[in-house]
């Protein structure tokens, strides 16, 4: 196993997961041993390589992430702004490039207190403008909202023209199949909000975000809680919170 590690010709994804390897391996024997658990060398290598990505990819973005708090360290970074009672707050962001072959977008959804519930990331296809891209980005967060059955959410982002195409739709004529789009999937909430905010305040979001374009993570997913690799920041989040009160 540690010869392989250092084999330059074997693939690197499967030559540095050799320690969650060597882990699972352990841990099988011992549910096989004393629980009666048993899994398939691929169940193993799966969980193994899975775990093996999430490390280096945290260790890949941890230097964006101390950027981020030399720019805006802890007791400077805006506290959680709280939706209404009874309310869910998503977060959206995105990362967009003229020319590239897909929108990369992420959302966060928390409730009232700032719990985490749930984030997803997904890479979209290209659209043509920026502001197209903001429309499509938000429709999928919208829909994603309708499909985990929230009624009352406020949509929070850092882009400021979004809410005027869909409250002023007459402004932009161009853009009115989408914006039309946009606001019969609001319209299945029992309440709902466009909340224009800081980038500091969805940045959380915009590093899951910038994950997709900067690690190349394209494949989709919808989990619960927020990513271990963000733990820092919701921690200082939760701190400054605590202070304020």
């Amino acid at each position: 196993m540690l010869s392989m590690s250092k084999n330059v010709k074997v693939d690197p994804k499967i030559s540095r997961a050799w320690p969650w390897i060597l882990w699972y391996l352990w841990k099988h024997r011992n549910g096989f041993l004393f629980e009666g658990k048993s899994l398939t060398p691929d169940d193993i290598a799966s969980k193994a390589y899975k775990e093996a990505d999430e490390w280096f990819m945290a260790q890949q973005i941890e230097g964006s992430m101390e950027r981020e708090v030399a720019v805006c360290p802890p007791e400077a970074c805006p506290p959680f702004i709280a939706p209404p009672k009874g309310w869910v707050k998503c977060e959206i962001e995105m990362e967009w490039s003229k020319g590239s072959s897909y929108t990369c977008v992420a959302w966060i959804v928390r409730n009232d207190v700032g719990r985490v519930l749930q984030h997803s990331r997904r890479a979209l296809p290209a659209v043509p403008t920026l502001l197209e891209a903001k429309l499509q980005v938000s429709l999928w967060a919208v829909e994603s909202m309708r499909s985990l059955r929230y009624q009352k959410v406020s949509f929070s982002y850092s882009f400021d023209d979004l809410s005027e195409v869909v409250v002023k739709p007459c402004l932009w004529p161009a853009l009115q199949y989408e914006a039309s789009d946009l606001r019969k999937e609001l319209q299945v909430f029992v309440q709902w909000e466009l909340k224009v905010e800081a980038l500091a305040s969805v940045r959380c979001a915009s590093f899951i975000a910038q994950s997709v374009v900067n690690l190349g993570l394209t494949q989709s997913y919808v989990a619960s809680g927020h990513p271990r690799w963000l733990d820092k920041f919701f921690v200082n989040e939760k701190s400054i919170s605590c202070q304020l009160e």
